[in-house]
């Protein structure tokens, strides 16, 4: 048998159209949707979608795009102190003799020291990840703003990669019953992406500890007074007490 068109041998032919089809980059998503992009081979990780995997129109679309306008858009807004967020994004209006006029989302205008102001990129806002590994940058005030954002939405949990980040919510959740333990449990037993939860980190410290001659495992807890560490401990100990009973 042999390709009509080419006149090379079929396996040729198929072998062909697996490498043109074939790309080094692979879209995913993260918890709550967004789309990203990871290269297998180099391992980086990107918010933009790669070349290789635009369409046609899209890449003619790129190439009309004036990324110069972009920037001048983005680096107009900056991050800005303050006394009870931390930091809060603002866009900057004018600027004189070192002090700039800063308008926050709530339409409230500002006077601020210009060596006191971070800049950021906007779009940057709207990425609310579960791992904060995969933020545009690691920058403590993204970060915050990322955590604060989740808290809204009551997940109280967030990684950044191994570590997670535990916020006290002050009010009682159903997120410890033995449903939702069963439910991770059998989630990650099939391998199934999960959100970060205490849960999580107590099953990859019993696999590791029930291993064949497995090393011991240590889950350090930290945190200021308040922060809800004893309360974090006996949900360790409550998954843990499932786990060996599911496993024996």
């Amino acid at each position: 048998m042999s390709n009509q068109a080419s006149g090379q041998p079929w396996w040729k032919a198929h072998k062909n159209i697996e490498e043109e089809n074939f790309s080094d980059w692979q879209e995913l998503r993260t918890e709550d949707g967004l789309a990203y992009y990871f290269n297998r081979v180099t391992q980086e990780t990107t918010w933009d979608k790669p070349e290789e995997l635009m369409t046609d129109e899209e890449k003619q679309s790129s190439k009309n795009y004036d990324y110069s306008i972009v920037m001048i858009k983005q680096s107009a807004w900056v991050w800005v102190p303050d006394e009870t967020d931390v930091y809060l994004p603002a866009r900057k209006l004018d600027e004189s003799n070192g002090q700039v006029v800063v308008e926050l989302e709530s339409g409230e205008e500002r006077y601020v020291n210009r060596k006191d102001l971070i800049t950021m990129n906007k779009s940057s806002l709207q990425r609310i990840v579960a791992d904060l590994t995969l933020l545009d940058e690691m920058s403590v005030p993204l970060i915050l703003h990322c955590l604060r954002k989740r808290f809204e939405a009551a997940k109280i949990y967030s990684a950044i990669g191994t570590i997670l980040i535990s916020i006290n919510p002050y009010t009682q959740l159903d997120l410890y019953t033995p449903q939702m333990i069963r439910k991770y449990r059998n989630s990650l037993e099939e391998h199934r992406e999960v959100p970060p939860h205490v849960f999580v980190v107590a099953d990859q410290a019993y696999k590791g500890l029930t291993f064949e001659s497995g090393p011991n495992q240590s889950i350090v807890i930290s945190g200021e007074s308040g922060a809800g560490k004893s309360l974090g401990e006996i949900f360790f100990q409550t998954s843990t007490t499932f786990l060996f009973y599911f496993y024996f």
